[in-house]
Order: structure tokens, then C-alpha cells, then sequence
């Protein structure tokens, strides 16, 4: 069964501190892709652990604030949120 949990970060909060933390706990794993910081407000990263009988996946999503002055930054809390997914399954 899947399971996703959420944060509140601060809005400073930058994207390569949220992914090097969470890579340095999955420390064996395998990222999934490139986790470069885009620039854009909604950036991702995966990892996984291709175990033969119980391989697991994490991908953390890390959405961030809008620039102020952005058309929709009034629908935006001043916050950055992370959220972290993990489940059994492949880097498909």
C-alpha cells in the first residue's frame, strides 16, 4: 500500500537541500531520472530499490511559492510544501 506524507517548509527552503537530505537517507538506493532544479514551482525526484522480490520506489514532489508579482501568487500560502511517496514497485 502506498503511503505520502506532507510538509510545510519554509518558503527559503531551497530545492537541492530537500533532495540531497532525502537521497543521503536512501543512501544505496537508485535515482530514477535527472532531479536538476528547474526553476519551475513544481519539481520531482525518485529513487528506487529494484530488490528482486520487494522492489520499492520514493519520489518526493517539492512545490514551491510563486515569485511575488506572479498572476497567481495570491492563491499560493507563502510556504514551500514537500511531499514524500514511497510504495513497492519498479522506476516505471
Amino acid at each position: 500500500m502506498p503511503e505520502v506524507e506532507t510538509y510545510v517548509l519554509p518558503p527559503a527552503t531551497a530545492w537541492d537541500q530537500v533532495r540531497s537530505g532525502v537521497a543521503g537517507l536512501l543512501d544505496a538506493w537508485q535515482q530514477v531520472g535527472d532531479c536538476v532544479d528547474t526553476g519551475e514551482r513544481r519539481i520531482q525526484c525518485s529513487w528506487s530499490e529494484p530488490t528482486r522480490w520487494w522492489p520499492r520506489l520514493v519520489r518526493i514532489v517539492f512545490l514551491r511559492p510563486a515569485e511575488p508579482g506572479d498572476t497567481d501568487a495570491y492563491a499560493w500560502p507563502d510556504n514551500t510544501f514537500l511531499a514524500i511517496g514511497s510504495s513497492r514497485g519498479t522506476n516505471r
